[in-house]
């Protein structure tokens, strides 16, 4: 599996993003193409960290005031191993 992304997150973790795993997302996701910058920010400097629906996911989130469709914050989910 190619990498396309990895940045250490907020915790210390280094975090990955395939580009298998990158189609998903913008399949589901269009608005996020292009924002690579925005997740890796989030991923770095959360605003709020909750659990995910799942124990072993968190989501991260960030509140981005210039964005392609508005003012937002940007909830970026992480699989914790």
């Amino acid at each position: 599996m190619s990498v396309l992304l990895e940045v250490g997150s907020y915790d210390g973790r280094r975090i990955r993003l395939t580009r298998v795993q990158w189609l998903h997302i913008v399949f589901f996701h269009p608005e996020v193409e292009g924002e690579q910058d925005k997740i890796k920010s989030a991923l770095r400097e959360p605003e709020v960290v909750v659990e995910g629906a799942t124990s072993d996911t968190k989501v991260c989130y960030r509140m981005f005031k210039a964005t392609p469709v508005s003012r937002k914050y940007l909830a970026v989910v992480v699989k914790v191993r």
